[in-house]
């Protein structure tokens, strides 16, 4: 599987899901596969299907994940797709403490 066909399958199944505002948290373009390739085929779904994208590209690492996350989540997101699963996880943590239950979080990984 492409890193494209990865985020397209994803976002694919949060839209079949009902979500219309979902948001990325993704990698600099200067990591080609990881950010680049991704944020291209998230905006490339987003403009398909006429969704209003909001992005923050700040990293691999779970830190910058948790630091991040408040930038991309309004209170119309329902969902939130990360680049990494490192990216997630610093989310996750995020959502955690905030007591924020309500979004659903995807990620692209294989970290154990």
């Amino acid at each position: 599987m492409t890193t494209k066909g990865a985020i397209k399958i994803l976002m694919q199944r949060l839209y079949d899901q009902g979500h219309r505002n979902i948001s990325y948290l993704g990698v600099p373009h200067s990591d080609v596969t990881t950010g680049k390739r991704r944020h291209e085929a998230y905006l490339a779904f987003c403009k398909a299907h006429k969704l209003h994208p909001v992005a923050a590209l700040p990293g691999l690492a779970m830190k910058q994940g948790y630091e991040n996350v408040a930038k991309v989540i309004t209170p119309e997101t329902t969902a939130l797709l990360c680049a990494t699963d490192t990216l997630a996880l610093g989310a996750s943590k995020y959502l955690q403490e905030q007591r924020i239950d309500t979004l659903q979080l995807a990620s692209v990984g294989n970290t154990r």
